[in-house]
């Protein structure tokens, strides 16, 4: 999971300052992919312990 936050970091700053800078659809399927299981892994996370209101 690490890796994957990493790389959408990475990805996020470089859409963000490189002008030219363009993804392609693949590659944005795939970030979306790893932010979504990011998001799972905290709601699941969240529900183990009780962590306040998951929407």
């Amino acid at each position: 999971m690490g890796r994957n936050l990493a790389r959408l970091k990475q990805k996020r700053e470089q859409s963000d300052y490189d002008d030219f800078f363009i993804a392609s659809k693949e590659e944005a399927q795939k970030q979306f992919d790893n932010a979504e299981s990011i998001v799972a892994v905290i709601i699941e996370y969240m529900r183990k312990n009780n962590s306040g209101t998951i929407i």
